[in-house]
């Protein structure tokens, strides 16, 4: 049997943190889905997701596209595109390998930075894991930190403003309270050699792609990042 998807109604909470997602240019995308049938196969349910989602993603930028150059020829706009050659490989992994080392779960501590106080420097050391995609983009995130940009204050503010979103996040969108009951979580990390979406992000940030399987709701939430300067 086929297995299709349909993408969640959204909470009124959850719409709002998404689009303040934006505004702070987060480039993590999420997608919620719901499929029409269940398996016990959880590495097919969650490939056909993580197709599903790239759709929906695709489709969300080409309206952005649409709205946004409205005047632009056809030839010219970047269209998302799924290869018919290569499919999405997948491997099983942790919540905490998912997180990345960005994030000390038993700690409730972020490790995204590295500060020198001596040059005001925040030196970006972590590559992998949620945390770094949806807190440490390209760009700085659109924050107000009160503080002196660069000194001790300043970076202390930062964390716990990144803090608080992350926490959001699982709270809001995975629906996590507590980050030591993750076992009915099934998470892939995915390949970035089947779509273009992840060419931006090869050129030296990072693309990830996972899929959060919910096994007690029945839905999958779909995350995906890839970005350049």
């Amino acid at each position: 049997m086929q297995i299709t998807f349909s993408e969640l109604e959204y909470s009124e909470r959850q719409q709002q943190l998404l689009d303040e997602y934006s505004r702070l240019q987060i480039v993590a995308e999420t997608a919620i889905l719901q499929p029409d049938f269940l398996t016990n196969d959880h590495y097919k349910l969650s490939k056909l997701a993580a197709l599903c989602g790239m759709q929906i993603f695709a489709d969300r930028f080409a309206a952005w596209v649409a709205k946004t150059n409205p005047y632009e020829s056809p030839e010219d706009v970047f269209v998302i595109n799924i290869s018919t050659d290569t499919e999405p490989s997948g491997q099983q992994i942790s919540f905490e390998e998912f997180i990345g080392p960005g994030y000390h779960i038993a700690e409730d501590r972020l490790a995204l930075f590295n500060f020198l106080p001596e040059r005001h420097t925040l030196v970006h050391e972590v590559t992998e894991g949620f945390a770094k995609a949806l807190l440490d983009p390209p760009h700085d995130l659109a924050l107000s930190i009160q503080a002196e940009m660069g000194s001790a204050l300043y970076v202390e503010r930062l964390n716990q403003a990144l803090l608080d979103i992350l926490h959001t996040y699982l709270r809001e969108i995975l629906l996590l309270e507590n980050l030591s009951d993750t076992g009915h979580l099934v998470i892939h990390q995915w390949s970035d050699d089947w779509s273009n979406y992840f060419d931006s992000g090869k050129e030296w940030w990072g693309a990830f792609f996972w899929t959060v399987y919910d096994t007690q709701r029945q839905e999958i939430t779909v995350i995906g990042a890839s970005a350049t300067d």
